[in-house]
This record gives C-alpha cells, structure tokens and sequence, in this order.
C-alpha cells in the first residue's frame, strides 16, 4: 500500500467512494452516472500527480498480455468508421469508448494500490447498490415517490413506470451481479449479506424490467461459469 500524505487521505477517500458509487447512481439517471465518474476521474488525476505510481501501474497494466489485446480490439475498431452510416457518431462513440478504458485503467490503479480505498470502494459499492434496489423495488411495490424525486420525475406517473423506466439501470445491473457475488466470497458479517442481497435484487430488476439485453447477459453469464 502507497504511504498517504494526510493532506491527501480525505481526497483518496472521497475518490474512492465516488468509484463505489458511480454505477449504483445510474438509478437516478445516466447524467448522474456520468458526473459522478468524471468528478472521480478528475481526482484521480489529482491523486495521481502527487502519487506517480499510479500512472506506473497503469502503465504497466496497458503494456500487459491482457491490455496489448484491448488495445488491439479497441484500434481494430476504427476500421469501421469510414464506412459505417454516421461516421461522425461512430467516431464519437469511439473516443467516448476510449475516455472510459483510461478512465477505468486509473481507477484500477488507484485502487490496487491502495488498500483503504479498495476498502471504501467496496462498502459504497455496496451500500449504494442496496439504495438503488430499494428505491426501484419500492416504486414496482407501488411507492414510487422516492424513485421519482431522486430521477427528478415529480409529476405523478402511472405505476408502469416503475417497470419501464429504470430498464437502462437494469443493463448495468446485470453487469454488477457478478462483481457484487465476487466481492461476497472473502467477506463476513453485514457485508456479504449486503452484496448478495444487493446482487438478488439486482437480478430481480433485472428480470421485472424485461431487458432483453440484460437478461441474456445474465444467462450468458451462468452458461459461462458452469463450464469452468
């Protein structure tokens, strides 16, 4: 672990909280998803000036087996702008694309290196994930107040628009079900039983939302793990 000035602590601690939470906030829309991961990016950034190891580790990680093939797909993805129907959003989406690797390879190194922020990370992960459950199972349930003020829908909505409108939460969660399972394996006490809860739940909405997309990676995702 990389010794922490103690003027820093509080920016490491309040980055690594902001990770946890990035994904957990999409419940309240993309927008706020986004915010919260560039404000995080931007302190990484920060942290990351005055701890050069970070951007050795991440250096190290895109130089490795694993990044020489992201990169490799990643470029090979350029090939298809030119010919593809909107090239200009084909070239956005690509350098979006890449602004979220970067971006996801320094959190990862902020985080490897640094084992209370891991820590941090993983319980508001975890706590978020079980605010954002609640909040979508209470609006199927009928209370669907909480849900609208934190998505800023305050006019009053018909109790379908708790199975329609968090459909594109659903898509990220199907992809923070297995993290939260893996997270659940070394821990004990209050912990697993939040990241199982968290991840049932997320599986749950998953299903009552009726993404297709999301269901089918969660499928895929039990095909895969029973043929290791």
């Amino acid at each position: 672990m990389t010794d922490n000035p103690a003027h820093s602590t509080w920016l490491r601690d309040a980055t690594a909280i902001a990770i946890g939470l990035a994904v957990p906030a999409m419940v309240s829309g993309r927008a706020v998803l986004q915010g919260i991961a560039a404000a995080a990016l931007i302190a990484v950034l920060i942290v990351a000036w005055r701890d050069r190891t970070i951007f050795a580790r991440a250096g190290a990680a895109a130089r490795s087996r694993l990044g020489v093939v992201v990169i490799i797909a990643f470029a090979a993805m350029a090939v298809s702008i030119p010919g593809s129907l909107d090239p200009l959003r084909s070239f956005e989406a690509w350098g979006r694309t890449l602004a979220y690797i970067c971006g996801c390879t320094l959190f990862w190194a902020f985080l490897a290196g640094d084992a209370r922020a891991r820590r941090l990370c993983q319980i508001s992960l975890i706590l978020g994930t079980c605010t954002a459950v609640a909040l979508v199972v209470l609006a199927q349930l009928g209370v669907m107040r909480p849900l609208n003020i934190v998505r800023l829908q305050l006019e009053r909505v018909s109790h379908y628009w708790a199975f329609k409108e968090p459909r594109a939460f659903a898509a990220a969660a199907a992809c923070l079900v297995p993290a939260l399972v893996y997270l659940a394996l070394p821990m004990r006490g209050w912990k697993i039983v939040g990241a199982l809860a968290a991840a049932l739940g997320l599986v749950a909405i998953t299903v009552t939302t009726a993404n297709k997309s999301a269901i089918a990676g969660l499928l895929a995702l039990i095909l895969a793990v029973s043929f290791v």
